[in-house]
């Protein structure tokens, strides 16, 4: 899935109330991670990383850690997205915050572009024209959520396009949610005291486990209601980072999903595998 750059002349420098945090805001947990819904028409997903992208000759990197979000960067037209349906905690004012840089400008036509929805409205856009805002690194792109800090869910969708063969490139990282000025969880599983998140629940073939209010190694064990272990994990647990279990040898049913420190137990989670 590498994709593609053309640098034009003048170019070449480059182109989210309840305290916790959100669930997979960088993208680390890679493509088919779980948390955001994913959709390229040419690539599968605009979830990107070295390995699975390139880098476009240099240009094309995250604002922080490995992977972020390659919307465009095809030798065709394009549409990427992403989206999350969201618990909005209650609050006087929000924001929703985003890293974004244009790589590739493209041919400068208003149409390529990215579009930021929630609940199907449109709440903010950036085109090719904006181009030298965005062009020379990761900026921040803030838009006011006011009406939506409700305690309600809402649906955000980042969704973008390339309208021609010539290519438009433009990168996201770090989305965030902002609440009476404080980061909150935009994708809000559990309550903020909870050791971990697993997401999806119910899950298929595997799912996350992202850790939160624990550092150090942790044990994971994944156990059947007739007490038997089915998988036991050392893993190192930063705060945010996130751990994929494979649960493709599990058959349908409920599980314990336990996470252990030093013979203590942090927390039990209920997880369902439905296949």
């Amino acid at each position: 899935m590498k994709k593609n750059y053309l640098f034009l002349s003048g170019f070449l420098a480059l182109s989210i109330g309840a305290t916790a945090q959100i669930a997979d805001d960088s993208f680390e947990a890679g493509p088919g991670g779980g948390a955001w819904t994913e959709a390229s028409t040419n690539f599968g997903t605009p979830i990107c990383d070295l390995a699975v992208c390139g880098n476009g000759g240099g240009p094309a990197v995250p604002n922080t850690g490995t992977f972020y979000v390659w919307f465009g960067g095809a030798n065709a037209v394009e549409t990427g997205s992403v989206e999350q349906s969201a618990l909005v905690p209650n609050g006087a004012t929000g924001l929703l915050n985003m890293y974004v840089k244009m790589s590739v400008p493209g041919p400068g036509l208003i149409g390529d572009k990215l579009d930021v929805r929630a609940d199907g409205v449109l709440i903010g856009t950036i085109t090719s024209h904006d181009s030298l805002v965005y062009e020379n690194g990761y900026v921040l792109y803030s838009l006011p959520i006011n009406s939506l800090t409700t305690g309600t869910n809402h649906t955000f969708k980042l969704e973008a396009f390339q309208t021609t063969a010539t290519n438009f490139s433009i990168l996201v990282d770090d989305v965030v949610l902002i609440i009476d000025g404080s980061t909150t969880n935009l994708f809000e599983f559990e309550t903020a005291e909870n050791e971990i998140i697993i997401f999806p629940n119910p899950a298929n073939d595997q799912t996350n486990v992202q850790f939160r209010n624990v550092e150090g190694n942790v044990n994971v064990t994944v156990t059947d209601l007739a007490g038997k272990i089915v998988s036991d994990e050392v893993v190192l647990a930063t705060f945010g980072k996130i751990h994929t279990l494979n649960t493709e040898l599990l058959e349908s049913g409920t599980y314990i999903v336990t996470v252990y420190q030093e013979g203590a137990i942090l927390q039990n989670e209920s997880l369902v595998i439905s296949k």
